[in-house]
Formats: structure tokens, C-alpha cells, sequence
């Protein structure tokens, strides 16, 4: 028998997939100038290691959302379905961002060499290449700065996406279970969590770019006496253009998938 959290989750799992594959160049773009590469702007390069950028959304973009939205349910299952608080929603946020940061750290590392590797040949290459260098531990370099990044950026994102939808639907009771409030709240919960996570997003993707083991305070210095404190937004404007949009996409996809086949809304 199929139950709701089955088709609620499948829904979660399809939305991030179809998400990804329509906003992944920006992905491209983003990384490569997060490690001071210039973008290449050709079909083959904007699509390198697309299979990483999947097994990334299965193992962090829908373990993510799929924990905040359990523990929103357990919540309001706990205190009469009375609506976590925004300061609980930011707890939660971040809980399921760094979790599902851990989880999906080795995918990210493998996107993030794949896409910076001039000989790169498949992410099972990548894979090889990685263990070769460092074994088990390879895979999940940069894990700190990712579940970090991972936690501010959902503690910013999920919430505020939770609260403006709620706050849209409420005042505007014909925008229930409407694209436009999804897309709304998807886009504004994006910009926060962004902002606050970027830099920590920078440092990543150095530490998972990277040949060599280093740690975060040489790559924090190395930033500061080369850039700036503006070095930490390097690849923001590309982050905006593909996390918004991916944000959008995989929220109003989720959502709707649900109602169509639920009858309820998912967040």
C-alpha cells in the first residue's frame, strides 16, 4: 500500500531532481568561480559531472527538506497542531541543513573535483581519483564548512520560506496552495539563507577543490590577503541565479506534486 509520507517523500525526491536539472550550469558557473576558474560557457561544460548534481540531490537537497518537514509534523503532533514559532523553525532549519550537509558532503565533494578536474571522465573516475588521494577521508573534506553552510543556509531559507507562505496564504486566502505563494516564499526564504551562508559556502568549495588536505584557517587567510572580505561573495551574483530559481522550482514542484496526489500542501 502506498502511504502519504511515500508519495510525499517520492514528490520531495522528483521536485529536487527536475530542479537541478533545469538550473545546473549556474552550478557550473558557480563553483568554478568560487575556486578562481573561468567559466566555461559551452553545453559540455555547463553539464560536467551532472550525475554528481544528482546524487547531491538525493543524498542532501531531499534529506533536507524531508527532516525539517518530520520535525515540523512532530511538533504540531506534540502541542496540538499548534505551529512551531519562527525561532523553532530556524532550530529545525538548521538541525536538517547540517545533518543532511554531513550526509550529502561526499556528492558535493565529488561535483566540486569533477567540475574543476581538466581530465575529469565520469564521477566514477572522480571517485577513484579522490580514495586514491586520501582514501575514505577524501570524500568528505571540507565536511565542517559544508554542514555549517549547510545549517545557516536552511536556518535562513526554510523558515522564512515556511513563514511567508503562511503569511501570503493567510491575508490572501485565493493564493492557497498557489504557485505564486510558493514561488514567493521559495525565492525570499533563498535570498536569506544566502546571504548568510555564502562565505562559508566559498570556503567549501577551496577545501573540496583542493588537491592537498587544508584547513579552514589557511584558507580564511588565504581569502583576506588576496581579496578582501569580498572574496567570501566570490560566485553570490551565480549562487542568487541558481538558488532562487532552483529554490522556486523544487518548492512549487514538491508542493504541487503533493496536492495532485495528497490533497494537502507538504510545508
Amino acid at each position: 500500500m502506498v502511504t502519504t509520507e511515500f508519495i510525499n517523500n517520492m514528490s520531495t525526491f522528483a521536485s529536487n531532481i527536475m530542479a537541478t536539472t533545469i538550473v545546473y550550469p549556474l552550478d557550473t558557473i558557480r563553483i568554478r568561480k568560487q575556486l578562481d576558474e573561468e567559466p566555461l560557457y559551452n553545453r559540455k561544460a555547463l553539464y560536467k559531472a551532472y550525475p554528481a548534481g544528482i546524487l547531491r540531490q538525493i543524498t542532501y537537497s531531499s534529506p533536507n527538506l524531508i527532516f525539517f518537514r518530520k520535525l515540523n509534523e512532530q511538533y504540531k503532533k506534540k502541542h496540538g497542531e499548534k505551529e512551531p514559532s519562527l525561532m523553532m523553525k530556524t532550530f529545525f532549519g538548521s538541525l536538517s541543513g547540517a545533518t543532511a550537509g554531513l550526509l550529502g558532503n561526499p556528492a558535493e565533494a565529488i561535483m566540486v573535483r569533477s567540475i574543476k578536474d581538466s581530465q575529469y571522465q565520469n564521477i566514477f573516475h572522480s571517485m577513484r581519483t579522490i580514495y586514491a588521494e586520501n582514501q575514505w577521508k577524501g570524500f568528505f573534506n571540507g565536511v565542517v564548512p559544508m554542514s555549517l553552510r549547510c545549517g545557516v543556509y536552511n536556518a535562513g531559507r526554510l523558515p522564512i520560506y515556511s513563514e511567508t507562505k503562511n503569511y501570503i496564504q493567510q491575508h490572501y486566502p485565493s493564493q492557497k496552495g498557489s504557485v505564486l505563494s510558493h514561488s514567493i516564499a521559495a525565492f525570499s526564504g533563498s535570498f536569506v539563507g544566502l546571504l548568510a551562508s555564502n562565505p562559508l559556502d566559498v570556503i567549501k568549495s577551496r577545501m573540496q577543490g583542493s588537491t592537498q588536505k587544508r584547513n579552514i584557517q589557511e584558507i580564511i587567510a588565504e581569502i583576506l590577503q588576496k581579496d578582501g572580505m569580498q572574496g567570501f561573495y566570490r560566485g553570490l551574483m551565480a549562487s542568487f541565479f541558481k538558488s532562487g530559481p532552483h529554490s522556486i522550482f523544487s518548492f512549487v514542484f514538491a508542493e504541487q506534486l503533493a496536492l495532485l496526489l495528497t490533497g494537502k500542501e507538504l510545508f
